[in-house]
């Protein structure tokens, strides 16, 4: 789901700061703030970044970097760990957290699509399952209309 969060000045801004911390390898990158979410004190202005390298090498790192108009943490993760915990929930979820809430593409928003929908897809697929094996009686009743 993704929107507009950010201003374009602080989008160059964090942009500016992941390519220069990350080189040439980003493949992908999303941008959530939490106080879209739902914090209510504006002053702790902090938008939380997704970045997708593309890197033959696993990697996962977090970085949490000081700009003008409050703090920006980075998590930065190879593209075959991030796909793995989309498909699968690899790492718990933790890297396709930001696909789930409003977030703004950065860099490659079909590739961000394309992963959000899978997500999405394999949670409704897990929580119906478990509302089957826990309701067996009731799963016969369930009339899902597209």
């Amino acid at each position: 789901m993704s929107c507009r969060l950010l201003d374009q000045d602080t989008r160059i801004s964090i942009l500016a700061i992941c390519k220069r911390e990350f080189t040439d390898e980003i493949f992908a990158a999303a941008a959530a703030s939490p106080l879209y979410i739902g914090s209510s004190r504006e002053t702790e202005s902090r938008v939380d970044v997704t970045l997708i390298l593309d890197s033959p090498m696993r990697k996962l790192s977090y970085q949490r970097k000081i700009l003008s108009g409050g703090t920006v943490s980075i998590l930065a993760v190879d593209r075959r760990t991030f796909e793995r915990d989309v498909e699968n929930d690899w790492l718990g979820g933790m890297l396709v957290e930001s696909l789930l809430m409003p977030y703004e593409p950065l860099v490659n928003e079909s590739f961000l699509w394309h992963q959000e929908v899978k997500a999405k897809k394999r949670i409704i697929v897990e929580i119906i399952d478990n509302l089957i094996l826990e309701y067996p009686e009731m799963s016969r009743e369930l009339l899902i209309r597209p």
